[in-house]
């Protein structure tokens, strides 16, 4: 709406201001922490080493990782092209296209409030593993959409790869965050954004580069047929065994440079 009545440029002035506002609330919140003990001789790269360690060699980790870095890779490569499609092959207004995505999005809140009791009722892996089937599958709507198809099927693509990326962050982090040491959270996070997220500017050019190479329709259809297959890496992990969310953490070992042991079993 923003776009259409005040043009593109000012619609972003009036977004980085909400930036602003938020950064400013965020100033407000007053809560006093314990400042944490430095340790005596803090080893910068063994500590990158030992989270990357513990990343890539975790039976659980490693499998999610490979997940979530391959779907970022293929959606931002539909993601870098999708408006270029919507706009020029499909012609929507900036206030469909804005609509589109607002109704897709209510996926993501239904995920939200049925992610736990989905999580109970199929079990942590078993919900993990289906979550991520739902990555590929709806955005082969997209390439699909043509003349008055075009508005449901985008809602459809976007509110059901939305409903599966809320619940497999949800449930995904929740485990992630409960079998982790305490000790290596932080480095444990830093390398696993560092792998998931960098993925995306690779898809991105990408996405750039087939589209002027192939053209932008069949570009999507590269990054929807590629993101169907992301899901196996967690599909064929033991992480489709785990019932019950664990409420303990892993025994802490030093990972530095070491293999990492197998992860409990929590079947039962």
């Amino acid at each position: 709406v923003l776009v259409g009545a005040l043009t593109a440029p000012y619609a972003i002035l009036l977004d980085a201001a909400s930036f602003v506002g938020s950064a400013l609330l965020l100033f407000r919140i007053r809560a006093h922490e314990a400042r944490p003990e430095p340790a005596e001789h803090p080893d910068m790269l063994r500590e990158l080493k030992e989270g990357l360690a513990y990343v890539v060699r975790h039976r659980y980790w490693r499998a999610m990782a490979a997940t979530t870095g391959a779907t970022n890779f293929f959606w931002s490569l539909v993601g870098s092209v999708i408006l270029v499609y919507a706009v020029r092959n499909l012609g929507m207004s900036p206030a469909v296209i804005g609509l589109v995505i607002t109704l897709g999005s209510i996926g993501g809140l239904a995920g939200a409030l049925f992610a736990s009791r989905i999580g109970r009722r199929l079990g942590v892996g078993p919900t993990i593993v289906a979550a991520s089937v739902l990555f590929g599958p709806p955005l082969l709507l997209v390439p699909l959409a043509s003349g008055g198809s075009a508005i449901p099927l985008f809602v459809a693509a976007f509110l059901f790869s939305s409903a599966g990326s809320t619940i497999y962050y949800i449930t995904g982090l929740s485990l992630i965050q409960t079998l982790t040491p305490e000790r290596l959270l932080g480095r444990m996070n830093a390398s696993r954004r560092f792998i998931v997220l960098g993925t995306i500017p690779l898809g991105s050019l990408a996405g750039a580069v087939l589209a002027s190479r192939i053209g932008v329709h069949p570009t999507i259809w590269v990054g929807a047929v590629g993101a169907c297959f992301c899901f196996l890496p967690i599909a064929l992990s033991p992480i489709r065994g785990i019932r019950a969310m664990p409420t303990e953490p892993e025994p802490d070992v030093d990972f530095g440079g070491l293999p990492v042991p197998a992860a409990a079993h929590f079947d039962a």
